[in-house]
């Protein structure tokens, strides 16, 4: 809260500050800090300043009293600034807590890493494109390839 007010109306906690306080991701030492528009504050010590001339109040909102980026607004910048296998897990994450993410993410729906690296082996070998993580009849299989009536668990 402290980095927020430091800088003033219109701060907002970002990037993986928001994913930590969110619960999509690990805190850090350095706070991440969005305001709008494109100049105009000096930097902190601590505090790292991220400036936005598309940050908007739909795109904020407030939680356990500070004001953060909204969940799917975390996401855009986490996809900016993690390793896309970090921001795998943060997308994950947000998904299992029904963060309200929308649709403007298309999953691969994989649950854990090691889901998500035979996928990516499946896709390296250009293998058909499975079902991921769907229910047949009351269990939920990891990958479904219908019309081959094949079921693989990687980690099941």
């Amino acid at each position: 809260m402290a980095a927020v007010l430091a800088y003033g109306g219109g701060a907002v906690l970002s990037h993986r500050s928001a994913a930590a306080l969110w619960g999509i991701g690990s805190s850090t030492a350095v706070v991440d800090v969005t305001v709008a528009g494109d100049g105009g504050r000096a930097t902190r010590n601590g505090i790292r300043l991220h400036r936005s001339r598309t940050l908007s109040q739909r795109d904020c909102t407030i939680r356990n009293g500070i004001p953060v980026t909204m969940p799917i607004r975390t996401l855009e910048d986490l996809r900016r600034v993690l390793p896309r296998s970090h921001f795998s897990r943060a997308l994950r994450e947000a998904e299992y807590l029904r963060l309200p993410i929308g649709d403007g993410f298309h999953p691969d729906r994989t649950r854990t890493d090691l889901e998500g690296m035979f996928l990516a082996l499946a896709r390296r070998h250009r293998l058909p494109q499975p079902e991921v993580n769907v229910l047949v009849d009351r269990f939920r299989v990891d990958f479904l390839w219908r019309p081959e009536c094949l079921i693989v668990e990687v980690d099941g």
